[in-house]
């Protein structure tokens, strides 16, 4: 899969402390700046669009029509958790992300071999 992010409401840059969790596993995020959702290419080009950030409709009100939306509550934003919480709020976002998007990945190549066979 490809992916891409904005927010609704992002920080001016990368909170240091997630860059660095997210080093720990692997994810280099050197170079990268968070995104407006008004820097994001045409919605018509995502087949699935998915919220972390509460109900699609209230920031996204058409949908393109081929495009599937999903909406995952996977924990409060960062500038809601007290620092000595960070890593544990961080690890427990990882996870639950990972996790989601692994599903979403199965499900989606099972759809593809079920309709295009082997």
């Amino acid at each position: 899969g490809r992916y891409f992010s904005a927010g609704l409401k992002p920080a001016e840059k990368l909170n240091p402390k997630f860059v660095s969790f997210m080093d720990s596993c692997g994810i280099d995020l050197t170079g990268m700046k968070p995104k407006s959702m008004d820097k994001i290419p045409k919605l018509d080009h995502f087949d699935v669009i998915v919220s972390l950030q509460g109900p699609i409709k209230s920031y996204i009100p058409a949908v393109p029509f081929h495009s599937s939306v999903l909406e995952w509550d996977v924990a409060p934003p960062l500038s809601e958790i007290v620092d000595d919480q960070m890593e544990e709020h961080l690890n427990n976002i990882y996870k639950s992300i990972l996790v989601n998007i692994r599903i979403l990945m199965e499900t989606l190549c099972v759809e593809e071999e079920s309709e295009y066979g082997k």
